[in-house]
């Protein structure tokens, strides 16, 4: 059994980042905790698309929504 407190994700350069004239993304949300990811997942119900960039390479190891 993979212990997913061990896994991280290394960061990959997209394809476009090297071409002249890079793709623009018309929204970036900074943060994947709970206000970025609902934000990236309202945009998508309304059919927006988005990226999501967060500092963090691994998992979280509890509940970034506790209080809630």
């Amino acid at each position: 059994m993979t212990d997913i407190r061990q896994l991280t994700f290394s960061h990959t350069r997209s394809p476009d980042q090297d071409q002249p004239q890079p793709a623009h993304h018309p929204i970036v949300i900074v943060g994947a905790g709970p206000v970025g990811l609902l934000a990236a997942i309202d945009l998508a119900k309304k059919g927006q698309r988005s990226v999501v960039i967060n500092s963090a390479s691994s998992l979280s190891f509890g509940s970034k929504a506790v209080c809630w």
